[in-house]
């Protein structure tokens, strides 16, 4: 079984080891009691999937977020490159912020696929501003294994990552500003201040030749 807070705690350690980096903040809660499940499960009459309840009997909620000390300069302009990873609790993922839902956040009364979106819980919420946001689905009264990536600007794509797989790819990305656009084809990729982010500022990240290689492939870098 995968050693969720083990894993945090070694990108916090890895980031803590790059001198070029400026942590802004790394915090990991405790886990989530299991009377909880209980509840979600009840409320929402739906089925926790098993991948859920691991990772959550672990960690409660993760917070982290970075930037490198040196900008991205592009004809000019000067770019401040990020990173953040954050995990919602199980309750802020399922009931929202404050128990308002995700109305009016990741979907609207008058949006054309509202019931679609309805399904969808945030896992990883890493950019605010755009929605951006790693979610689990909901399908026929369970949770799916596999992860959907949604953003106000870039819309709704699922991935074939489940959660286990997800936080892999976290140890290798440390949450690098829009990373998870590398994993689909998106009008964000063919952007110049994305591609150059990500061509410079990965390989800083990912000491594993072999799986920057695999991110310069898919991401066209």
């Amino acid at each position: 079984m995968k050693k969720y807070r083990e894993l945090f705690e070694r990108i916090i350690s890895d980031l803590e080891g790059y001198s070029e980096i400026s942590i802004k903040e790394a915090e990991i809660g405790y886990p989530s009691p299991i009377d909880e499940f209980k509840q979600i499960e009840s409320d929402f009459q739906i089925q926790l999937s098993e991948d859920i309840k691991a990772f959550y009997t672990e960690v409660g909620f993760v917070s982290i977020s970075w930037s490198f000390k040196h900008e991205l300069e592009i004809k000019g302009k000067r770019y401040q490159v990020n990173g953040k990873i954050y995990i919602l609790t199980l309750h802020d993922s399922f009931y929202g912020f404050d128990n308002l839902g995700w109305q009016d956040v990741l979907w609207f009364k008058d949006l054309e696929d509202q019931e679609k979106m309805k399904n969808l819980r945030p896992f990883d919420f890493y950019d605010m501003e755009e929605n951006g946001c790693v979610c689990f689905n909901i399908d026929d009264n369970k949770v799916e294994k596999d992860l959907i990536i949604y953003s106000t600007s870039e819309g709704y794509h699922p991935i074939k990552l489940n959660i286990e797989e997800y936080c892999d790819l976290l140890t290798q990305t440390k949450g690098l500003d829009q990373s998870q656009y590398l994993l689909v084809k998106v009008p964000i990729n063919e952007n110049e201040i994305f591609q150059a982010r990500m061509a410079d500022f990965l390989p800083l990240l990912i000491k594993d030749k072999k799986e920057f290689e695999r991110f310069r492939k898919n991401g066209k870098l």
